[in-house]
């Protein structure tokens, strides 16, 4: 089930900012002498493009792929069509800003952990392709053909079959590198039980649960590790 979740999520949202920068206060300018102009002084005129960073600008490089301004741009675009409606007004910038630095660390993320997925020789096999679309068609809400939900994708059928088997090769590296046998201790679960209430009768519930958050916590270690060693370069807006 939570295989299928996931390949569902990868489906429908289509995948697939800039890191967030400290707000400095800049120290006081000091004093300039006074100039009086005996004319009016003529600027040259700047092009308004000169003014705004270049599309095939780099927002971000990691071991020489790059993601481009147009690229960031795009998706960034994409994800605030599905919110702007709930969103007021006056916070749709901060909201934005938030959504790119999400399209940067996903962008990070991905290509580390399938530059990861490389070097261990990890690769999906016909069969593996195949029983991942087999499992998103079956997942499928009535009324919904995995054909259709493909052609109707805002990136493309073709694109969209690429994120999906890039979605499905991450989860096979994952399940090779980090381990999903993780021991949970009896202070641990009553713990767990006293703070929620819960009856005893919860408890493979809860050691499920607490086995889950501790992979969820290894597999970050682990894309930090990966990230650690990569050379990302941030471009300069």
């Amino acid at each position: 089930m939570k295989r299928r979740a996931i390949l569902f999520i990868i489906l429908v949202t289509a995948a697939a900012a800039s890191r967030s920068r400290g707000q400095g206060q800049a120290p006081p300018a000091s004093p300039s002498p006074r100039f009086v102009a005996s004319e009016p002084v003529q600027l040259p005129a700047v092009p308004a493009d000169a003014l705004r960073p270049s599309p095939t600008s780099a927002v971000v490089t990691v071991d020489g792929a790059v993601l481009t301004r147009a690229e960031a741009d795009q998706q960034v675009d994409y994800r605030m069509t599905r919110v702007r409606d709930r969103i007021p007004p006056d916070r749709l910038p901060m909201i934005r800003e938030r959504v790119y630095e999400q399209v940067v660390e996903n962008f990070i993320r991905r290509v580390v952990l399938l530059n990861e997925a490389e070097s261990r020789g990890i690769r999906l096999t016909p069969e593996e392709e195949t029983a991942a679309f087999h499992t998103i068609r079956e997942s499928l809400p009535e009324g919904l053909t995995l054909e259709g939900v493909l052609q109707n994708s805002p990136i493309g059928p073709e694109r969209m079959r690429e994120e999906v088997v890039t979605g499905v090769l991450i989860n096979k590296l994952l399940a090779a590198a980090v381990t999903n046998e993780f021991a949970v201790s009896d202070d641990e679960v009553a713990a767990v039980l006293a703070r929620r209430g819960k009856p005893a009768s919860s408890r493979d519930h809860v050691i499920a649960a607490l086995r889950k958050a501790k992979r969820s916590r290894a597999i970050e270690a682990f894309i930090e590790r990966l990230k650690a060693r990569a050379d990302v370069r941030y471009g300069k807006d």
